[in-house]
């Protein structure tokens, strides 16, 4: 499979000109030379970044307890296993919150 990179960036050219991006200034080889200076520009944005910390962070922590497993099989098992709904709402609302402060 071979790439076309000539038509590759007279495409984007082609775009850019559409949308205004290029003004044209009469030459295709001056815009061409912007589209490709232009096209090796990457911004992440601070919430992709935040994302893609929090993702390496909880790939990093196995956060498995096998004895707090084995006692909510039992409680289950024996019909004793209750929820704490308060709590449990409590711990999202907090999650939502350390969420959205590290957003910002």
């Amino acid at each position: 499979m071979s790439i076309d990179i000539m038509n590759n960036q007279n495409l984007s050219v082609q775009r850019q000109m559409q949308t205004g991006y290029v003004k044209n200034s009469g030459s295709s080889a001056k815009a061409a030379e912007t589209a490709s200076r232009d096209s090796d520009d990457v911004k992440i944005t601070d919430t992709a970044q935040t994302m893609s910390a929090a993702a390496a962070r909880a790939q990093k922590a196995d956060g498995i307890d096998p004895a707090k497993i084995e006692s909510i099989r039992k409680a289950i098992e024996s019909g004793s296993y209750r929820i704490d709904f308060e709590k449990m709402a409590n711990h999202i609302l907090a999650s939502e919150k350390e969420f959205a402060e590290a957003l910002s």
